[in-house]
Parts: C-alpha cells; structure tokens; sequence
C-alpha cells in the first residue's frame, strides 16, 4: 500500500501494488464508500501498459467522494513510464500514460511520484524524466484541467539552478540522491511543489516552484538552505499548501562537511507567495544526538497552522525516535 487519500468520514480512496501468480508486479487500487470497503482491483488498463511487469501506484487524491485521481508507473515498450488515471462518480477510468511526455522526454522514460487534485477534475502531478540527449533525470509537471490532463512541461528555472539535472536516477519509493519530489495545489491552477537537485555545489541541493492561475513561475533555490546544507545531502520529503502562496515544506540536509550520513530535519514556509529562510526544526537538536534527524510530512489546515512529524537518532547512523511539531510553536 503506497497511498491513501479521504474526501470525507467513511470515502477513501487507496492504491499501491502487488505480485501476481506469474511473478509479475501490477498496481491496484480499492475504494471506501461509506465505511464499507469494496473489493480492490487491478488498475485498469494496465494489461496493456504493463507489458514489463512492473508497475505500481504511487500517489492518490481524492477532493471529493467518488471522484479522484491516481498516478505511478510501469514498465512498458519504452521501458519505466508514468501513467495517470482518474476516477469520476465512483468509477475508474482507464489508465494512460502522460499525454505528450514521449516528446518531452528523450527516450520516453519517465517517473510521475506525487499527485495533488483541490477539486474534482483539476490536479497537480510532478515527477522525473530522463533526456536521453544530456542524459540526466529532469523533473516536470503536469496539470489536469476540467477532467483533462494537460501537456506536461519541464519545471520552469531548474536547469538554469542544475548542472547536473534533478539527480541520477532512482525511484519514487526511495530519495537517493535527492530524486524526492512533492506537490500540493490549495486550488485549481495553485500549486507549490518542491524537490532536489544537483547544483553548482556539489551534492543534492533543495528547490522550490510555484504555480499561480494555471502557469509556472521558476524555480528556485530554498533560501537559507545552502548555509544549513554544508554537508550537502539537502532532501524534500513533504509540502502542504493551505492557500495560495501559503505553504510548508521540509526534509533533510546535511549538517557537516564530507559527512552525508550526518543529518538534521529542516523546515521552510511561504507567506503570501514569497518563500522565507530553511531552518532547522526547532528543539529537533538536542533529540537528534545521533544525526540522523529528518522531516517526514507536513499538512497546514491553515495558513501559518502547520503540523509535522519526522525521525532522529540518538546513536550514529540510526533512527531511535519520531517528533511532532506544530507551527505556531
């Protein structure tokens, strides 16, 4: 089970993946609909996608009862691929891949992660493509309008913040390297999304990116985060927007040189569509005697109304402990 998503008390919706009787890896989803769960079911259309046996659902949305939408990945004639379906008055579509990403994409390969819909029909998706003419992972977004999704496109700004694309490649259910990627859109067409990437400086670095009335603005570097980040292992885990231009983030960084496996949890909020200074969680200091400390999730009710949960480590290299924080607090 990858994710869980509730319109209201008693309608769910869940998706993720399981191994079939001839080895095969396939992704499912199952609904709740007033306190009773129904039988789960393959995606469908994945007969066709998952010629390569692999696939999964990785994320799921539900704004309201019956109507939601759902994204992951398979293996199919061009290799990894990212599909998307959606589910109007109860009943799933039929999954397909990203409308116009084979021409985004250099060789079609492609990883979809998190996926954010404020209303039945109009979405936020964000995930990874590899360009096989630079050969790098790059991260795109992609938008569903009115029950339609949209070309995808690049993330805006990135390339001119990245020497080095998002990251090497690595899969949705792991952060090596920084490939973490989150989305999270309060209305149609307002999203904040955030993720990592291999800067000027070497090491995974942090971005984040704003949409506003359905158009991009560019990404750009976390404030306050290069100063944190001296190890350079800085990882998004979690955004929560809870209005326009009002949003908290956070993860990890590294918090000394030449030490990756040395980290602390870190969080950074948006007022009023201008991003502050990354710090790190306050009292997560002296839990985290190990160094192993990150932010886990985030949600906002309200703007400047957040709570979090994370990890730390009281002994090198391992987690011991879990953290709530609250903001205010």
């Amino acid at each position: 089970m990858n994710s869980l998503s509730c319109a209201s008390a008693g309608n769910c919706s869940a998706g993720g993946i399981y191994l079939d009787e001839v080895g095969s890896y396939e992704a499912f989803i199952g609904n709740e609909t007033a306190g009773v769960w129904g039988k789960v079911e393959e995606v469908p259309g994945m007969a066709k996608l998952n010629t390569g046996g692999d696939a999964d659902v990785q994320s799921i949305s539900c704004p309201t009862a019956g109507n939601c939408a759902a994204i992951g990945n398979d293996v199919g004639s061009n290799g990894d691929e990212a599909f998307v379906v959606k589910e109007s008055s109860g009943v799933w579509g039929t999954a397909t891949t990203v409308p116009g990403l084979a021409a985004l994409s250099g060789d079609g390969t492609s990883d979809l992660q998190n996926v954010s819909c404020p209303s039945a029909g109009n979405c936020g998706a964000i995930g990874t493509e590899w360009n096989g003419t630079s050969n790098i992972d790059e991260a795109f977004v992609v938008n569903m309008t009115s029950g339609t999704w949209e070309k995808p496109e690049k993330v805006p700004g990135l390339n001119a913040l990245s020497t080095g694309g998002v990251s090497s490649w690595s899969g949705a259910e792991d952060c090596y390297y920084g490939n973490c990627l989150s989305i999270s859109c309060p209305t149609a067409g307002n999203c904040g999304a955030t993720g990592s990437y291999i800067g000027h400086t070497p090491g995974p670095q942090g971005f984040v990116v704003n949409e506003t009335n359905g158009v991009w603005g560019n990404a750009q570097a976390v404030p306050g985060l290069a100063a944190l980040n001296v190890g350079r292992d800085a990882e998004f885990y979690g955004i929560s927007c809870a209005a326009p231009g009002d949003c908290a983030a956070g993860g990890q960084y590294g918090s000394k040189k030449n030490y990756s496996d040395v980290n602390q949890a870190f969080v950074v909020s948006e007022t009023g569509g201008v991003w502050g200074s990354a710090e790190e969680v306050r009292g997560t200091a002296s839990l985290d005697t190990g160094s192993d400390g990150l932010l886990q999730s985030v949600d906002c009710a309200a703007a400047g109304h957040c709570s979090a949960i994370g990890v730390y480590g009281t002994t090198p290299n391992a987690v011991t402990g879990g953290f709530v924080a609250t903001e205010p607090g």
